[in-house]
């Protein structure tokens, strides 16, 4: 026997959002319940956006463990005392929007004169709230900013200095700088024809899905051919990588 559903949805689901659907796994106990002589039963789903048919099925161990589940989930929603909202896309459409607590304020407001609004006192503290934020944010630039130069300068003076530990009044710098290979990531041109050699080398399983951190760290081990290691290398690039520790110093005795 065979279960279907029609879907109108404008993506496919992955595998495993299917085989674990809830719903078409109840009409599965709800037709297993009154016809006990079906021994297999299939879950269809057609996506007409896509003229594609999605299958699947579920064991009874599945099912028994979505009843315990389900049972679980009852008992928790009839001993709960607390109803705690969550909006959705039909929130807009709510006759009791003034009753809800993520929705009354905003129904409360809408109501007001533009005089009343701008000075009640709800949305005074979020404009406030905001503009000290956008105050936050436009600082912490400013300072990021003036960082990284006096960053950049203090590893130039080191490396001048030939020093990586650089002493101020109360506290010592201490300066690392080395050079790291890069491998480009997922949605660079370049990754797709790495991937494939990778692949064709029959090394995929040792990068986790070509990690380029992973990557680099097998290639560092020494642990892949020289032939293989000097093409993998046509893809990477060189990035400097620069690190300041900063400690207080001791006092001296």
């Amino acid at each position: 026997l065979e279960i279907h559903d029609y879907k109108t949805s404008s993506r496919l689901p992955p595998r495993e959002e299917v085989d674990s659907d809830r719903q078409l796994a109840f009409y599965h106990m709800g037709v297993e319940g009154k016809w006990k002589d079906i021994r297999e039963i299939r879950l269809v789903w057609h996506y007409l956006a896509f003229d594609t048919e999605i299958t699947s099925s579920r064991t009874p161990e599945e099912l028994q463990q979505l009843r315990q589940e389900t049972m679980e989930l009852i008992q928790q929603i009839e001993s709960d005392r607390q109803f705690l909202p969550k909006e959705g896309p039909l929130c807009d459409w709510c006759d009791y929007q003034g009753f809800c607590p993520k929705r009354k304020h905003l129904v409360r407001v809408e109501a007001l004169l533009l005089n009343e609004y701008l000075n009640e006192e709800g949305v005074t503290l979020v404009n406030r709230y905001v503009a000290m934020r956008e105050r936050k944010r436009l600082l912490n630039e400013e300072i990021d900013a003036e960082l990284a130069k006096i960053e950049e300068a203090l590893c130039a003076y080191a490396q001048k200095e030939e020093i990586d530990a650089v002493y101020g009044s109360d506290h010592v710098a201490r300066i690392k700088i080395e050079t790291k290979e890069k491998y480009p990531l997922k949605g660079d041109q370049r990754r797709r024809i790495l991937d494939e050699l990778i692949k064709k080398a029959g090394k995929w399983m040792e990068v986790s899905d070509l990690n380029p951190w992973m990557l680099s760290r097998v290639i560092e081990r020494g642990e892949w051919d020289s032939l293989l290691v000097r093409k993998v290398r046509e893809f990477s690039t060189q990035e400097e990588r620069r690190s300041i520790t900063v400690s207080k110093l001791k006092e001296r005795e």
